[in-house]
């Protein structure tokens, strides 16, 4: 607590989850500690729920084209279904708490009204945290 950076860390309230690792060398012990922001785990229902939200909160209805959104998440390029979007957005994080800017900055457009989003497995299990991989058509 004697240290200005430590102590930010140990106090910061957004860290949440921590770790401790302790190994003994040559009659000496040697100790780390970990604090980090834990990620939940959620279904695709409601990552799709807290993406929606952020984009009804920018002024788009959501379209009921989920599955074709779905889909398209699991896709490299390209969209599913016969929709058609006129923009589409897939990113993989941590964070649902915000849109990433660039698909900020193509709704400030105004030139779309209505998103659908779909949520799909980020295939990332065997690196020990979870990340979201999330697709969004705009039209």
């Amino acid at each position: 607590m004697n240290s200005a950076p430590h102590r930010a860390n140990i106090l910061n309230p957004a860290m949440n989850t921590i770790g401790v690792g302790l190994v003994k060398r040559g009659g000496n012990y040697y100790a780390v500690e970990d604090f980090a922001d834990g990620v939940s785990q959620l279904g695709p229902e409601q990552i799709e729920q807290k993406i929606g939200q952020l984009l009804q909160q920018q002024g788009l209805q959501l379209a009921a084209f989920t599955q074709d959104a779905r889909q398209t998440c699991e896709m490299d390029h390209g969209s599913a279904g016969g929709s058609a979007p006129r923009f589409i957005m897939r990113w993989e994080g941590t964070d649902l708490s915000r849109l990433p800017e660039v698909l900020e900055q193509k709704i400030a457009t105004h030139q779309y009204h209505k998103a659908a989003v779909g949520a799909c497995d980020s295939g990332n299990p065997s690196q020990g945290f979870t990340t979201y991989k999330v697709a969004v058509m705009l039209y």
